[in-house]
């Protein structure tokens, strides 16, 4: 009697799944950023385009063109060549600059647990009786919660 196989033998390696990145967007390096700067401004000498530098980068157009426009704004604003390092340097969050400053942090910290009331308010009702309308105007409950999270507080949940 022979032995028969019913069943097919399963590849296991054959069916893996490539994950395909659900956008486009990475973060640029300084050096990318310097290059992609140098270039668009030769190309509007007449040397290239943005969009074909676009076509020979993993980012689009309308990417460059807004890396451009950010590096020549900061330059502008803070007085400095284009050339200067300082320029293409990582920012916060791309780009974004820090909402309140350390001694704002240590302010709203000191009202938070100043007191046995402030301390057993919930963060909704701080922001609600508005404590902290000395030191900030517009506070979201989340920027509270992280500020305190990041204090020790245990405010909300990590994750």
């Amino acid at each position: 009697m022979t032995n028969l196989k019913r069943r097919k033998p399963f590849k296991y390696k054959d069916n893996k799944v490539v994950k395909i990145p659900k956008t486009a967007r990475t973060e640029m390096t300084p050096i990318q950023r310097a290059f992609i700067c140098g270039a668009v401004l030769a190309s509007r000498d007449g040397y290239a385009s943005a969009n074909a530098l676009a076509k020979r980068m993993t980012h689009t157009q309308p990417g460059i063109s807004k890396v451009v426009r950010t590096v020549e704004q900061r330059a502008k604003d803070s007085g400095l060549n284009l050339w200067d390092s300082v320029l293409y340097e990582n920012d916060l969050g791309r780009r974004r600059t820090a909402l309140l400053t350390q001694e704002a942090k240590v302010a709203i910290i000191n009202i938070a647990t100043g007191s046995r009331a402030n301390r057993e308010k919930e963060s909704w009702q701080a922001i609600q009786q508005k404590d902290f309308e000395a030191v900030t105007k517009n506070l979201s409950i989340s920027s509270f919660e992280n500020i305190m999270y990041e204090a020790g507080y245990s405010r909300r949940k990590p994750g």
